[in-house]
Order: C-alpha cells, then sequence, then structure tokens
C-alpha cells in the first residue's frame, strides 16, 4: 500500500484482487489536491482493468477536486477503465448541484463499489 500524507490530505493506494483503490481523507482543495491527482494518473496509466476512488473520510471537497475527478472519468472512459467513487453527503453534494454525478457510479460505501466488479477480459 503506498500513502501520500500532508498536513492537510493523506492519499492511499492499495491494489485488492479485483481492484485497486485509491482512498483519500482529509481536505481535497487547490493546495492538496497534486498528491491526489498523481496516485490516480498513476492509476490510470499502470492499465490497471478497475478503480475505486473512496473519499468517504474527505471533509472538504473543492473545485480543484471536482476537476480531478472529471479528467479522471474522460481517461478511465478513454481506456476501458471501471471506474467507481464512495461518497459520503459533503463529497456527494457538490457532485450533484454541477450534474458530475451523472458522469461518475457513486457509491455509499467502499464494499459496495467492489462489489460486482466486472471481471478483467484479459483475467490479469
Amino acid at each position: 500500500m503506498n500513502e501520500t500524507p500532508s498536513a492537510l490530505v493523506s492519499v492511499r493506494t492499495q491494489h485488492l484482487d479485483n481492484a485497486v483503490v485509491v482512498s483519500a481523507s482529509g481536505e481535497l482543495d487547490m493546495a492538496t489536491t497534486s498528491a491526489f491527482a498523481d496516485a490516480l494518473d498513476r492509476v490510470v496509466l499502470d492499465g490497471m482493468h478497475a478503480m475505486v476512488v473512496d473519499l468517504s473520510e474527505v471533509v472538504f471537497f473543492g473545485s480543484a477536486a471536482l476537476s480531478v475527478l472529471i479528467r479522471l472519468h474522460r481517461a478511465a472512459t478513454d481506456r476501458g477503465l471501471q471506474l467507481r467513487v464512495v461518497c459520503g453527503p459533503l463529497v456527494a453534494k457538490p457532485l450533484q448541484l454541477t450534474g458530475v454525478d451523472q458522469l461518475l457510479n457513486l457509491f455509499p460505501s467502499l464494499d459496495e463499489a467492489l462489489h460486482n466488479l466486472t471481471p478483467n477480459p484479459l483475467g490479469s
């Protein structure tokens, strides 16, 4: 498991059997979003089959983080990467207000997001 801590945000990457989980906790704003974006980009570039972004422990979700999720959605779509996002009401609200919730597969818990992921057709 990789972890990138800072004073305001912690980003963890965990490789599971059926997906890579990138979890962020703390504040995602202009000052902290780069560590979050870097972790997401590494997973996309690694050619993973499925990614779950767990934002359930995020206490502030700014517009910079919103932009990162939109960019991630585009990259995942281009590469055929299954993308699921776990979020509570604090993150869900700005996603709903901006319509981004219509782009993303949102789940209330990590267990639900990991449930029934489509198996990798390449078997890896």
